[in-house]
C-alpha cells in the first residue's frame, strides 16, 4: 500500500489527487479531481490501440473497454465481460489476437490461495488453447509488482517471441526504452508512483 505521507512529500498533492481518483467510482466527484498523468498507462494505450485486429480479439483484464473485442476479466463486473478465471475459460473458435494490459502481474498474487507457478500455467493455456495458429499474445506488465514474475521474466521462462523495457525517467511522467537488465532492478511505486519499470511481450504460436 502506498504511504500517502510519503507520496505526497515527493509528488505533490496534485499527484496524489491523480492517484487517489483512481478509486472513486462517482463520476460527477472524480470530475473535479485532476487526472494528470496515468502512469504507465500513457505508454500502454497508444500501443495496445495500434495493434490492427483482423477477426476477433481477446482480451484479458477490462482495460480498453472495448465492446468489439471478447473480454475476460474474473472481477470486474461491466455489461458483455465475462467473469471467468482465464485458466477456466475455453472457446471452440480460437483468436488471431489477444491483449492484456497490465492485468498478468495479478494472477497467482492478488488470489487466495496464491499460486506463484500460476502466471505460468496462465501463458500455457492461452498459447496452446485459446491463441489459433500464427496468433500473437500482446501484454504488458509492470516490472516490481510481483517478484515471482519478476524471477521469470529474469530466467526466460515466458516463452516470449520478443519484447521491450521501458523505464520512467521522470515526474512528469516520460518514458525511453531501458535494457532488460536495468528494467528489472526498478522498483514499483518508487521512486514515482505505480510503475517505474515496464514490459511489454510478445508470444506467438
Amino acid at each position: 500500500m502506498v504511504n500517502i505521507f510519503k507520496t505526497l512529500k515527493r509528488e505533490g498533492l496534485l499527484y496524489c489527487l491523480a492517484y487517489i481518483r483512481n478509486y472513486i467510482h462517482d463520476e460527477y466527484l472524480k470530475a473535479f479531481i485532476p487526472d494528470l498523468i496515468r502512469y504507465e498507462r500513457k505508454v500502454e494505450l497508444p500501443f495496445f490501440s495500434g495493434i490492427k485486429h483482423n477477426g476477433r480479439t481477446l482480451q484479458v483484464g477490462n482495460v480498453l473497454k472495448d465492446p468489439s473485442f471478447v473480454t475476460v476479466d474474473k472481477y470486474e463486473k461491466s455489461p458483455g465481460v465475462i467473469n471467468q478465471d482465464i485458466l477456466d475459460f475455453t472457446t471452440k473458435q480460437k483468436f488471431p489476437i489477444i491483449i492484456s494490459i497490465s492485468t498478468l502481474e495479478h494472477i497467482g498474487l492478488n488470489e487466495n490461495p496464491k499460486d506463484p507457478e500460476k502466471i505460468l500455467k496462465v501463458i500455457k493455456h492461452i498459447k496452446k488453447n485459446l491463441l489459433q495458429k500464427g496468433g500473437l499474445f500482446f501484454f504488458s506488465v509492470p516490472i516490481g509488482y510481483n517478484k515471482n514474475l519478476d524471477k521469470f521474466i529474469a530466467e526466460d521462462k515466458l516463452d516470449l517471441f520478443t519484447s521491450s523495457f521501458l523505464e520512467r525517467i521522470t515526474l512528469s511522467n516520460e518514458w525511453k526504452k531501458a535494457t532488460k537488465e536495468k528494467t528489472l532492478t526498478k522498483r514499483y511505486n518508487y521512486p514515482y508512483m505505480c510503475a517505474n519499470g515496464l514490459m511489454v511481450g510478445v508470444i506467438k504460436k
